[in-house]
């Protein structure tokens, strides 16, 4: 499944916040999603930035897997939560 391509902005568009490509607010048709809370504004607009940073990650993580590194936190834990969390990220 493909998303729409970064950077996502968010604004105030009384009473909701509404997720867009533009980094103007301008027409409801940019709108992407939207929210009542500027938080939940904040994280589906740096949901494109996060996958990117879990893809990296999964990377990373994998390859302390495959050399044993040993870690406090097993990689082989975070590495299932990575990858969980782009494949909900990603299903269709």
């Amino acid at each position: 499944m493909k998303h729409t391509p970064a950077p996502w902005y968010y604004h105030l568009k009384s009473p909701y916040f509404a997720i867009t490509t533009k980094e103007s607010s301008g027409n409801p048709k940019w709108d992407i999603a939207r929210t009542y809370t500027s938080f939940d504004a904040q994280l589906i607009a740096a949901a494109p930035e996060l996958l990117a940073a879990c893809k990296l990650a999964v990377r990373y993580v994998a390859k302390m897997v495959a050399d044993e590194v040993k870690t406090a936190l097993p990689p082989e834990i975070a590495l299932e939560h990575i990858e969980n969390a782009i494949k909900k990220a990603e299903e269709d």
